[in-house]
């Protein structure tokens, strides 16, 4: 919401992208790295039959210690007077503190649970050429658990959140962060990369991208981060119920941040919420591809109240427009809408994306685009156990499928959409989605860790055929490349790899 703070298997494909130097004159990537992006978003544009990728891992994922040359070892019982190796582990408040006054570069954390009262915050930076490094040691399980923090329902702006990340250039993999006072983690530096990240039970958005503080302008608004393969669940903010989102790009970020492959469940307002408000003005373009939000606007523990908005996922807020992109996503079983574009004017593109039986709460729709100008629907479709139908406005749309009232209709060719209006909805037909149409429409029930059963060994995302098109369904080959329409996950997932820097 808007507080003030802030199936068809595809061959695997690897293309590899460079994180590239920000410029002096406000944050930019380099050539080379728009290059390569804009080569992604052309593929992810129209047909999932030609995307050139499903799914996103770095070069760090699965590293060995011994890729980090400079790095220091911590552990919940290490200490200040230790000397940083495996065996002789420092504490991570120490250990930060060497990597910020420039003595390491990485910091690899043992496994176990390390507990805190206070807010970590990380300042300094690296470079495009050597990335600093805060990661799970090869093989660790590691929690950093912030519920010790207080908590003020009064005053929410002075709640500590878990890790307030203002450096830039930091590649931050493989650790869960829970019970954070306000976010888990609050991106607000530039060219970052959260990796295999999960974000539990903290008292508002578990991560989220907005500038640090009131003071910092608009040139240097946090921009061109990558959160990659993160899970995001049961964040709960007791004060309103209606600010603690799974992943939030909102209110004050730059251009350029994505999310790619990431779970946003059980969160007690939205998956997904990238709002904007008039008093500061409109956001950066955010990119969501190869994403998965559900059963959001109630927490696994069954907490919800009139307040949460329970959206999978919000394109935007206020009235301000950005054009934001969405492909290869699904949004499945939240309170309320599945996709909405929540009142943002600007062209919205939604492709290859499946709103899977949303609108539990009723009175809703499984899509709500209506109110953005010239935006683009492509190889997308609903479906409902409910009757839930879906509206759509002011865009054009190509090899859909919708509900609108209690009939299906479908678009090929790219028509402009006006859902209120019986002229201009499209074509009736008589073979909507059915149940039948699917590889399998049975979710695992509540409290199932979907950070592990929907995910692949590489962690992109794969959900055994739930939401998925069956090959012997009708739109199998309804898509614009002559493939099945909607969002794909599966084994054989294309994955592009992003190569990140370190010495």
């Amino acid at each position: 919401m808007n507080r003030k703070r802030i199936i068809k298997p595809i061959m695997l494909l690897s293309t590899l992208l460079i994180f590239a130097v920000g410029c002096n004159s406000g944050i930019s990537n380099d050539v080379n790295e728009k290059t390569s992006e804009s080569s992604i978003s052309k593929s992810t544009s129209n047909d999932l039959g030609g995307l050139k990728s499903t799914g996103m891992i770095t070069s760090l994922a699965s590293a060995n210690d011994s890729v980090f040359k400079n790095a220091i070892y911590v552990s919940p019982s290490g200490k200040s007077t230790n000397s940083g190796t495996s065996s002789s582990p420092y504490d991570l408040v120490t250990a930060l503190s060497k990597v910020e006054s420039g003595k390491s570069t990485a910091v690899l954390l043992l496994s176990g649970t390390y507990k805190f009262n206070k807010q970590l915050d990380i300042t300094s930076s690296g470079t495009a050429s050597s990335y600093k490094v805060l990661k799970a040691s090869k093989g660790a399980s590691v929690t950093l658990d912030f519920s010790s923090e207080s908590y003020s329902t009064s005053s929410t702006d002075k709640n500590a959140r878990g890790i307030q990340l203002n450096g830039s250039y930091w590649y931050i993999g493989g650790v869960t962060i829970k019970g954070a006072a306000d976010n888990g983690m609050m991106v607000s530096g530039h060219h970052n990369v959260v990796e295999r990240c999960i974000f539990d039970s903290n008292r508002d958005t578990g991560l989220q991208i907005s500038r640090s503080n009131s003071s910092v302008t608009k040139n240097n608004w946090p921009s061109y981060n990558y959160i990659i393969n993160c899970t995001s669940k049961n964040n709960c903010d007791p004060a309103t119920y209606e600010n603690a989102d799974g992943f939030a790009s909102k209110l004050t970020c730059g251009e350029g941040n994505i999310f790619d492959g990431c779970i946003s469940h059980n969160n007690s307002d939205d998956g997904w919420d990238l709002y904007a408000k008039s008093e500061t003005g409109a956001i950066g373009k955010v990119t969501i591809r190869n994403c998965i939000a559900m059963r959001n606007g109630k927490t696994e523990s069954g907490v919800s109240k009139s307040s949460c908005d329970g959206n999978g996922f919000k394109l935007g807020g206020g009235g301000v427009g950005t054009a934001h992109s969405i492909t290869n996503s699904l949004a499945i079983e939240n309170l309320y809408c599945g996709f909405t574009d929540n009142n943002n004017p600007s062209a919205l593109s939604i492709a290859n994306c499946t709103a899977f039986d949303n609108n539990k709460g009723g009175g809703k729709n499984n899509f709500s685009v209506y109110r953005c100008k010239d935006g683009i629907l492509s190889n997308s479709f609903s479906y409902t156990t409910n009757n839930t139908t879906d509206k759509f406005v002011n865009l054009s749309a190509d090899h859909s499928v919708y509900k609108i009232d209690s009939s299906w209709y479908l678009v090929k060719n790219q028509t402009a959409l006006d859902t209120t209006n019986s002229s201009k909805r499209g074509t009736k037909t008589s073979s909507g989605i059915t149940s039948t149409d699917f590889t399998s429409t049975k979710v695992p029930s509540v409290g199932t860790n979907f950070d592990s059963v929907w995910r692949n060994s590489n962690g992109s995302i794969n959900t055994n055929g739930v939401g998925m098109l069956a090959s012997t369904s009708t739109y199998a080959s309804f898509s614009s490349g002559g493939n099945a329409i909607g969002a794909r996950f599966s084994s054989a997932n294309a994955i592009t790899t992003l190569t990140i820097n370190v010495k």
